[in-house]
């Protein structure tokens, strides 16, 4: 049972005795994946936490008795949203050496006391896609082009990159700018030209053909995606209802709509352009 909720991402509350001493001395230690015979935990009491080392069970609690005598009790922890086993500790790479930032970059809040964590993906329901988690003050990169323009901004994310090198999203509003850092360029303006330019065909609204985001898709929303699979980088979930417009001809895309294994290229109401699969959407 122990075995299956970690290998699905759920981690383990389990019971031990805590001391060697005549009855049971009760205490409780997280188990979030397994080594070998034995499991990996989280112990937070009297030992203080940390994710950068290994703590064995049945090294610091087995007391002469087997595995199955040495565990009492079992709460199993349901971690919504989580997708595959749970993420345990590294010494490799990243994480080792600082790496040297040349984009813009922004800070943690002082406010973020507990640390901003930096996640695989903008869910928030599990704290298996959590990556590594930056201090309050620590400086982080933006590997996004409009990165800049999200910082502090209430329910956006963007990608960022920590000084050990580690990459992820991070929620903006709990970003600032960087004191004394210098504004982006900008680009001095254009001189127009004699001839009037013609418009892109992409931005031409006749063409356009806009589809909702499908009720089927439940309270999980529906994925945007940076390329058209399941492996793509995500840009943001979306909620039923959402109004999107088709960035491909409206022949081809009509299509496409509720079939699944096929992915069209849209444009969200923030102007964020990526793919989601048609299955999951209809016309309005």
């Amino acid at each position: 049972q122990i075995n299956a909720a970690l290998a699905a991402g759920q981690p383990a509350i389990v019971q031990v005795d805590s001391s060697p001493a005549e009855g049971i001395q009760t205490h409780w230690v997280v188990l979030y994946g397994k080594k070998g015979d034995d499991y990996l935990m989280l112990d937070p009491w009297p030992y203080q936490p940390d994710i950068t080392k290994e703590d064995l069970l049945m090294k610091r609690y087995a007391q002469s008795r087997t595995l199955k005598r040495a565990i009492s009790h079992v709460i199993l922890f349901e971690a919504y949203g989580s997708g595959g086993p749970v993420s345990t500790p590294t010494t490799g790479q990243p994480g080792t050496a600082p790496v040297s930032t040349s984009g813009p970059c922004a800070r943690v809040k002082d406010s973020v006391t507990w640390g901003l964590n930096i996640r695989s993906s903008v869910d928030t329901s599990s704290t298996v896609n959590i990556v590594a988690t930056a201090p309050a003050g620590t400086q982080l990169e933006l590997l996004e082009s409009d990165g800049m323009s999200k910082i502090g901004a209430v329910n956006q994310w963007v990608r960022v990159r920590t000084p050990l090198g580690w990459e992820g999203f991070a929620a903006a509003w709990y970003l600032e700018n960087v004191p004394g850092a210098s504004p982006a360029p900008v680009s001095p303006p254009e001189t127009p030209s004699s001839t009037p330019a013609e418009p892109p065909k992409e931005e031409n609204k006749e063409d356009k053909l806009v589809v909702v985001v499908s009720s089927a898709v439940g309270t999980s929303g529906l994925r945007l995606r940076k390329t058209a699979s399941k492996g793509g980088s995500l840009i943001a979930v979306l909620k039923a209802g959402t109004r999107l417009t088709v960035l491909e001809p409206a022949r081809k895309a009509k299509a496409k709509i509720g079939k699944a294994n096929q992915w069209l290229h849209v444009r969200g109401s923030k102007n964020q352009r990526g793919y989601v699969g048609a299955e999951y959407v209809t016309l309005p």
